[in-house]
């Protein structure tokens, strides 16, 4: 059963939208693991603010990652970063394992895998989301400087339905049926 049927006239760069939200599962991954800097600005962020108290946090933060890089006196030495450096990538390999567990389970989750017919007539678990459009014809022939195109994609609300076709701005993402192309912002895949 059709979640959204339209029977009036679009084109010319209008656009129809199914208000009908797209449900997704909701997946807590886990957070990203902080760079060598980051954990040095942690560590450091208190002590050179009570030094500077009138210096904002941006300033403070500034100066830290100066200090870190070399270009400014008063940051780690060889052996503080050698240990900031481990740091970072024993918790950067424990994200990769948590991230790599959680994608692992997701297959045994029905609510995020869809059952899908493939061309030979098998049913397969796939982690998809799936949506189907119909068109019927054409309103009119083209007229010979008119190309026709159309696109079917997903947006969000901020998409304007007037102006533009799904892919052309951040808010959406579309195919189109022209060039066969992706198009997010405006960039073709």
């Amino acid at each position: 059963e059709p979640m959204l049927s339209f029977g009036g006239r679009i084109g010319l760069d209008r656009a129809v939208r199914c208000e009908t939200p797209w449900v997704f599962t909701p997946v807590e991954k886990p957070k990203k693991p902080p760079t060598p800097l980051a954990l040095y600005r942690r560590k450091k962020r208190k002590e050179v603010s009570e030094q500077h108290p009138d210096w904002t946090r941006t300033r403070v933060l500034a100066s830290l990652g100066r200090r870190f890089s070399g270009r400014e006196p008063g940051g780690p030495s060889k052996i503080e970063k050698r240990e900031l450096n481990k740091e970072a990538a024993d918790l950067r390999r424990t994200y990769d394992a948590e991230l790599q567990a959680m994608r692992k389970a997701a297959w045994s989750n029905p609510q995020l895998v869809q059952p899908v017919l493939s061309a030979k007539g098998e049913v397969k678990l796939v982690p998809v989301r799936y949506f189907e459009v119909s068109l019927s014809e054409a309103p009119r022939a083209p007229e010979a400087h008119e190309e026709w195109c159309v696109a079917v994609g997903f947006c969000s609300k901020g998409f304007r339905l007037v102006g533009q076709q799904p892919g052309w701005d951040s808010h959406s993402i579309g195919v189109h049926s022209d060039d066969g192309r992706f198009f997010h912002s405006n960039e073709g895949r």
